[in-house]
């Protein structure tokens, strides 16, 4: 189901055959496997009465994207992505396509139950595999229960925090020219990674998405909602 999902939106991302190489796909992993952290963060001053910002569906929901990755090992290189996002069972499942619509990646998951389905030589590394399932839950699933902190940050920005994992902390922020930006901190509380969420949005899902990951191997995603529809 989800791969014939996709298969139609293929040629909707308008770059032909630009496809992309084994040798580029390694680059990817590398640099997906070499997250480091950036500076700590600082306690928010607190404050009430105005709802959290973010971009996660409220509902069952099937998005595509265009996805552009870009590290200093590989460049620039492009793919097609759709994943169903059900939060109310905390579950993702992602399918990776090369833009001629050969499925390079599949995998689900379920609270913290992860099943690759299906890769591609090295794909199937599962480092990888897991870091690029923890990419996507940080953009499209909303924590469990209620902020742990509520405030502005040291920019006056209305931010919230919610923990995460075992030991992390993920950070929505409204910004003041109307974009949200997410923050996931690790146990030492120093950014993992970040992401800023761009209008218009659709079901709270944003038309586009730059997301940013630290370290010597620093890599972006870039995605760009291609099509959302709501499931059952």
């Amino acid at each position: 189901m989800m791969k014939l999902f996709i298969k139609d939106t293929v040629d909707k991302t308008g770059y032909g055959d630009r496809g992309l190489s084994i040798a580029a796909l390694f680059a990817v992993i590398l640099a997906l496997a070499s997250c480091a952290a950036a500076p700590s963060y600082r306690p928010l001053s607190p404050q009430g009465g105005a709802a959290c910002p973010d971009i996660f569906p409220a509902a069952a929901a099937r998005l595509i994207h265009q996805i552009e990755i870009t590290s200093p090992l590989s460049g620039k290189s492009l793919f097609v992505g759709a994943v169903k996002v059900e939060p109310e069972k905390d579950a993702l499942h992602a399918v990776l396509m090369s833009v001629e619509g050969m499925v390079l990646f599949e995998a689900e998951t379920a609270g913290a139950d992860f099943r690759m389905i299906s890769a591609v030589p090295p794909l199937n590394d599962l480092p990888f595999a897991k870091g690029l399932m923890g990419d996507i839950s940080f953009v499209m699933l909303k924590p469990a229960g209620k902020p742990v902190e509520q405030g502005a940050d040291d920019q006056g920005l209305w931010a919230c925090r919610w923990p995460t994992g075992k030991e992390n902390i993920l950070e929505t922020a409204l910004t003041k020219d109307g974009n949200i930006r997410l923050r996931l901190y690790g146990a030492n509380r120093k950014i993992i990674k970040e992401a800023a969420a761009f209008p218009p949005f659709d079901r709270k899902a944003p038309a586009f998405i730059k997301m940013k990951s630290f370290g010597p191997a620093s890599y972006t995603i870039d995605l760009k909602l291609i099509e959302m529809e709501s499931v059952d």
